[in-house]
């Protein structure tokens, strides 16, 4: 997905648990890994945010690309492991992607 500064996208995916998604646990996503997902998030492995059929990755923040805490982190906590559509822009540093989220535009989707 190209990125075009400050335009804001409405996606839809999946808040993960980026440690076990990336192997350390089968499966690291979805309804079966809710639970844990939560507490690796509880613990400080930052969100992210996975996009439809091509798998993009995104690193969840809040504006101007701060971590996401306090309410914002159970916001997320409460639909990691959903499908989801949510609104937010997009940024990159180097290869990696950042979303800065609107989260009170999370939505969480029916399967």
């Amino acid at each position: 997905m190209p990125l075009v500064p400050d335009a804001p996208v409405r996606w839809t995916g999946e808040i993960i648990d980026p440690k076990c998604y990336a192997g350390s646990m089968k499966p690291g996503d979805g309804k079966t890994h809710k639970a844990c997902a939560a507490l690796c998030l509880r613990g400080g492995i930052p969100p992210v945010f996975v996009t439809g059929p091509d798998h993009a990755a995104y690193v969840l923040t809040t504006a101007g690309g701060r971590p996401i805490q306090g309410d914002d982190l159970a916001r997320v906590i409460a639909v990691v492991g959903d499908r989801v559509e949510m609104s937010g822009r997009p940024w990159m540093i180097d290869d990696l992607y950042f979303l800065d989220a609107d989260l009170t535009s999370v939505r969480r989707l029916t399967p």
